[in-house]
């Protein structure tokens, strides 16, 4: 059945509450974690489409949701002092699952966890409930650690209690405990067991086969980094075999290894499958490849050339740079010239249109005086 682990986001509340009331019998507010965890991620069922596991973890001394209670709460706070690491500890607060997929959806999602929060080294989990023979699947992962023993109101921490009980007699009856007791559990489960290391070594040309379909599927994802050389003869068959039979002092073909048997045990090379191929060379022809220069910042490692060729394409480089910064200057002040000069066009035209305005003015002016003297002296010679 094959799963997929995403984060969980604010729209999945609802099917995570329906989780949790079928596996708890109670709703664990789902939003509420979502927002304020470390980190909350979900298992779904790809050929259904439907959530089947969630996982909640949180940077802070707490019990498993739904599985505690205040006492467990309080003596968990206090003894997991010493197991916590800050900065490399996280709490299981919520981990739930369908129990037909119990097994494959809490590992998926505690190796999702530790691989998307690489610094995390050991999950505490802490419980009333022993999982051994109830939840398998978190068995497989988490060990006991230690137990609180019986828990009442106001119990001194476990140590002190455990001096007191020397200081004191022993008890002879065997009442049984309160009713308001309890008994906490922490279980933890250290990143070796969820995410085992890998084996690392050269490659061998009997590893063609194995290796062959993860550059086939890496070079959908990232062609670039996944194209073999040319000398290589790509589109050939076993190319992948003559680059590793090429390996010299400046070219290593690595393989990364697992064990078929998961997680129990130290596995021989029969029982290792190959997860990783990894071809590293000195030989890069970086000014050659654009593909280097366009999807990655060289110029700090001085774009893989010897220096005096990285100064040559440097100073070209720089000087390339100011030619093009100087033509664009150079065209920023013709354009204001052009600019200038059309305002200066249009402001003198503007003048003249004024001054043509004035003279039409004053002659219009002239012209009414003029006929008011015609008409003067016309009515003075009659008269």
């Amino acid at each position: 059945m094959p799963l997929k682990v995403e984060f969980a986001s604010p729209g999945d509340s609802l099917a995570i509450d329906t989780l949790s009331q079928e596996v708890l019998g109670c709703e664990i507010s789902a939003v509420q974690l979502i927002e304020s965890a470390f980190l909350c991620l979900i298992a779904i069922d790809d050929e259904k489409d439907t959530i089947v596991g969630f996982l909640c973890l949180d940077d802070e001394p707490c019990g498993r949701l739904g599985q505690t209670d205040d006492l467990v709460d309080v003596w968990a706070d206090k003894v997991s002092i010493m197991y916590n690491r800050l900065g490399s500890t996280a709490y299981v607060k919520a981990c739930l699952s369908l129990s037909s997929y119990e097994f494959e959806a809490v590992g998926e999602l505690l190796k999702a966890a530790l691989l998307h929060v690489s610094f995390l080294s050991t999950l505490i989990l802490v419980s009333t409930s022993n999982i051994t023979f109830s939840e398998p699947g978190l068995a497989s992962f988490f060990s006991r650690e230690t137990a609180s023993g019986v828990l009442v109101p106001e119990t001194p921490h476990p140590l002190a209690a455990e001096e007191l009980t020397r200081a004191r007699p022993p008890s002879t009856s065997s009442a049984p405990p309160p009713e308001d007791s309890s008994e906490g559990i922490l279980y933890l489960a250290h990143r070796a067991a969820i995410v085992p290391p890998l084996h690392i070594r050269r490659a061998r040309v009997e590893d063609h086969d194995e290796c062959e379909p993860i550059l086939l599927a890496a070079a959908k994802l990232f062609p670039e980094l996944s194209r073999l050389p040319e000398w290589s003869r790509p589109e050939e068959s076993y190319a992948l075999a003559r680059v590793v039979e090429a390996q010299d002092d400046n070219m290593h073909v690595l393989v990364a290894q697992q064990s078929r048997r998961g997680f129990f045990g130290e596995s021989d090379e029969s029982e290792m499958e190959i997860v990783g191929i990894l071809i590293a060379t000195s030989d890069v022809d970086a000014a050659n490849d654009d593909s280097l220069v366009e999807n990655f910042d060289l110029h700090p490692y001085d774009n893989f050339l010897p220096a005096e060729d990285y100064a040559a394409q440097w100073d070209e480089a720089q000087q390339a740079v100011y030619q093009r910064k100087y033509g664009m200057a150079k065209g920023e002040r013709s354009e204001m010239r052009t600019r200038l000069r059309n305002q200066e066009r249009r402001r003198r035209l503007e003048e003249m249109d004024r001054e043509d305005r004035e003279l039409e003015k004053v002659r219009a002016a002239r012209a009414e005086v003029m006929a008011a003297n015609a008409a003067k002296a016309q009515l003075t010679t009659g008269g």
